[in-house]
């Protein structure tokens, strides 16, 4: 009854919803991507290296996304992180023209899946920091609560379409033609993402009795 009216408003609903196809749009790509690799020629080491630097780009972005979402607001790092999913995108997209050129570069794989994993660290990051506005002002009890349902129906969403990697893949057939198909339904997610940050700032702009103190950063205490 507590969270009810809670999550039921656009502070939760469009940070969890991003926070999910965060997670969809990185991880669509990475769970098939040592079975394309393989089948259009590259080595299980090469695969393997493309996975390590994934990580790689996952993480190690943690020391200074926190800082970045602290200065220019969730909202803003979540913008820019939609370009950093389209450069990604763009990455793999060269990736595939590379191996219908006959080329055994294993680099643009390997960037495009850096870049990607860059990508979900500030999404992610700084969805779940927006998250906050959603208790932070009025119900500051409540915030592991809303934090557990967050993180519940993020993994929902996106667990239920990672199981579904393999069948789209497959649906577009073996090599480079499933990996098209990955990649493009990739790319609806990232327009969904964007549209959905321009949906925010749309409403954001028309509920001109917010308060000002009450954009999308949080305040301090929100960090503890």
């Amino acid at each position: 009854q507590r969270i009810g009216p809670i999550v039921r408003k656009r502070h939760f609903s469009i940070p969890v919803l991003i926070s999910a196809m965060s997670w969809i749009i990185m991880a669509l790509p990475m769970s098939v991507l040592r079975v394309a690799m393989h089948q259009v020629g590259f080595t299980s080491r090469q695969s393997l290296i493309a996975i390590e630097f994934h990580f790689l780009g996952m993480y190690s972005p943690g020391f200074f996304s926190g800082i970045w979402i602290a200065k220019y607001g969730p909202r803003w790092v979540c913008m820019g992180a939609s370009l950093i999913f389209l450069l990604a995108f763009a990455c793999l997209q060269s990736a595939c023209g590379a191996v219908e050129e006959s080329s055994s570069d294993v680099v643009l794989w390997i960037l495009g899946m850096v870049v990607i994993g860059v990508g979900w660290n500030f999404a992610f990051s700084a969805s779940t920091v927006g998250l906050t506005r959603s208790y932070a002002f009025s119900h500051p009890e409540c915030k592991s609560l809303i934090q557990a349902v967050n993180e519940g129906s993020t993994f929902l969403f996106a667990g239920a379409l990672i199981c579904c990697a393999s069948f789209i893949y497959q649906a577009g057939g073996e090599g480079l033609e499933g990996w098209w198909t990955v990649n493009w339904v990739v790319m609806g997610f990232i327009v969904l993402f964007s549209l959905l940050l321009l949906l925010d700032v749309g409403l954001e702009r028309s509920e001109t009795e917010t308060p000002a103190n009450e954009k999308w950063s949080p305040p301090s205490k929100a960090y503890s």
